[in-house]
């Protein structure tokens, strides 16, 4: 079978600039966001690891049936590998997001370690709210939650494009494009560049656009939201990239 590979590579504009002070605290009195649906790059559904785990609210561990996500990752899947694992969470609405709670992954290889997070109002542009660092998912069947700040970030969609796991060799699996020594003692059962997480929460309000005037205001940018009202930003730090699409069905 022909090995079915991405082919919406990532094309990245950046633009640099300064920031100033430290991320706000976390609004402990921001409403958890329901209603959320989450699409991801590949899923390992022979184990039942689908995308939908992430937002079920389910964190019962045991199994092959642990309600999680996992990406297929390399030589899993006859013909398919993903060496370059994303999700993308639709809010429904616009809102503002004061923080999101990340369950890891319940083992050691495939728990993330780094992803980028983007937020946008369209699906198309996004702008970066920075590479997030997860704590480690080090004791399997009482995985903490942990909550991480977004910054009163203004977006429907986020997006996590994950950068590196925990688990494998010289540090961990990075992204994209990893080809995991199948040879390796940590992955003596053949399963290779695998990444996953078990929940993943949103926090916030809804964003209600100010009225226009004159000649009409569109809706702010969510990176120069994110960095205005909480990061105390000079500029904006944005990432424009040509939207991807999964691979399967698996």
């Amino acid at each position: 079978m022909k090995q079915l590979e991405k082919t919406n590579r990532r094309t990245t504009a950046v633009n640099f600039a300064v920031v100033l002070g430290l991320v706000a605290a976390i609004n402990v009195n921001a409403s958890p966001i329901s209603g959320v649906t989450v699409t991801a790059s590949s899923e390992y559904s022979a184990w039942h690891r689908w995308a939908h785990n992430l937002v079920d609210g389910d964190v019962t561990f045991g199994g092959n049936g642990y309600p999680v996500w996992q990406s297929i990752g390399v030589g899993v899947v006859l013909g398919v590998n993903d060496r370059d694992p994303w999700l993308l969470f639709d809010l429904q609405e616009a809102q503002i997001l004061s923080h999101m709670t990340v369950i890891n992954f319940p083992e050691w290889i495939p728990s993330v370690k780094e992803m980028l997070v983007e937020v946008s109002l369209d699906n198309v542009s996004f702008s970066s709210l920075g590479v997030f660092t997860l704590n480690f998912a080090d004791v399997e069947g009482t995985i903490p939650a942990f909550d991480y700040p977004l910054g009163d970030a203004v977006g429907r969609y986020v997006r996590f494009d994950i950068l590196s796991t925990y688990g494998g060799s010289a540090g961990g699996i990075h992204y994209p494009g990893s080809v995991f020594p199948m040879t390796d003692p940590a992955h003596a059962n053949g399963i290779g560049d695998l990444a996953g997480l078990t929940e993943v929460s949103f926090f916030g309000e809804k964003y209600v656009a100010p009225p226009p005037t004159g000649g009409g205001t569109s809706l702010p940018d969510a990176g120069s939201t994110a960095a205005m009202l909480c990061l105390g930003v000079a500029g904006l730090i944005g990432v424009s990239r040509t939207r991807r699409q999964p691979i399967g069905p698996v």
